[in-house]
């Protein structure tokens, strides 16, 4: 069975209804499939550089804080604030499944708390 048969079997299996694969041999179809599977090859070899490149810098955490081993997950957070007001907090995720990008940070207001808040308990678990 050829890998295009079995792509069809997988996707129709999926979908519930019969799906046909088809692969273009001349064209405008087939330079956007040629344009398609460049742009795969291109992502590919990014995110391999990307993971590389972030295992050795959390090897450096590990080394340079003795830890075990290295990290599989860093979250940074930062809150700040114009002399008290518009209080706006942000946070980044770094690691090997989750790479620092726009996508993975968020920003969320602050709320003001006062000495109170702090002696009381975490409404959840921080860990």
């Amino acid at each position: 069975m050829s890998e295009q048969d079995l792509l069809a079997q997988a996707l129709s299996e999926r979908t519930g209804r019969k799906v046909d694969v088809a692969c273009p041999k001349r064209g405008e179809k087939k330079e956007l499939v040629d344009h398609a599977l460049t742009n795969a090859r291109e992502a590919l070899g990014r995110r391999l550089a990307e993971t590389s490149s972030q295992a050795r810098l959390l090897k450096g955490v590990a080394e340079a804080f003795d830890l075990p081993q290295p990290p599989r997950r860093i979250e940074v957070y930062d809150n700040s604030h114009i002399m008290g007001t518009n209080a706006v907090g942000g946070m980044i995720v770094a690691g090997l499944e989750a790479s620092p990008r726009v996508s993975t940070a968020s920003s969320t207001s602050s709320r003001k708390i006062s000495a109170a808040d702090l002696r009381k308990p975490p409404a959840r678990p921080v860990c």
